[in-house]
């Protein structure tokens, strides 16, 4: 355990078992980890939800690893396409693979909002979300990932908002509830304060993470904060992100 402000060594352990199951020795191994550092309890039971087996099948795992990884990761388009063939791929090797539904409703539904607003990826979207749901209805990404589909695809903003509630009940503090939560205003045209504390904290929940420091500094360019917008707009790795228009109406 390192402290990351200043590299300072904190904590560390060995911790030994047999790779007979690799998601059991996984689950294991995250309730040892939390014990032993105490922490509270929402991070413990949050440590031990994100080793519950999701699939049962190592092969479609390792496939849902590459697919989040590029989804989350990527810097292109043609990385988010690759996402989702990615995805694909896992939902036909297990039909049963909620979390693979909810990511590939999100990666579709990215699509939606960027490039390819087609019928074809418009109901691959929903039939994604749906799924999830259908398969996993205490799943907080099936939520948060009907919700982005809502308000991407149907401009839904008071499903989008409710199922947001529904993920959140279910796992408090998820930056990914947050950041959405801070998309929604953005999309519904209510710039201001509100959305910029909104993006505030998703920042504060996922501090180094590409998309929400750059939600952060979107949110204060149409604020009319562009001072602040273009501090967080050249820290990397926001500064490869962010897109030409926000610069020029820094400049403006």
């Amino acid at each position: 355990l390192i402290n990351a402000a200043d590299g300072y060594h904190l904590w560390s352990q060995n911790f030994d078992g047999e790779m007979t199951d690799i998601f059991a020795l996984q689950d294991k191994i995250a309730q040892q980890v939390a014990q032993k550092l105490g922490v509270t309890a929402p991070v413990a039971t949050r440590a031990a939800y994100a080793a519950t087996p999701p699939t049962k099948n190592l092969a479609a795992y390792d496939a849902y690893l590459r697919a989040r990884a590029l989804q989350f990761g990527g810097r292109t388009g043609q990385d988010g396409l690759r996402a989702i063939q990615e995805y694909d791929a896992v939902v036909r090797m297990d039909p049963e693979f909620a979390l693979a539904w909810a990511h590939l409703a999100q990666a579709t539904g990215q699509l939606l909002g960027s490039f390819d607003a087609s019928d074809e990826t418009l109901a691959k979207a929903r039939h994604a979300a749906s799924t999830a749901l259908r398969l996993a209805p205490d799943l907080p990404e099936a939520h948060t990932a009907q919700a982005y589909v809502s308000l991407v695809a149907d401009r839904d903003f008071e499903r989008a908002e409710r199922e947001l509630s529904h993920a959140e009940k279910l796992r408090p503090h998820d930056p990914e509830a947050a950041l959405l939560r801070a998309w929604v205003e953005y999309w519904s045209g209510r710039y201001g304060e509100r959305l910029t504390a909104l993006a505030t904290r998703a920042v504060d929940l996922d501090p180094q993470g590409p998309r929400t420091l750059w939600l952060l500094g979107g949110a204060m360019v149409v604020s009319g904060e562009f001072a602040l917008a273009e501090e967080w707009l050249a820290r990397p790795p926001t500064r490869k992100l962010a897109a030409p228009v926000l610069f020029r109406a820094l400049n403006r």
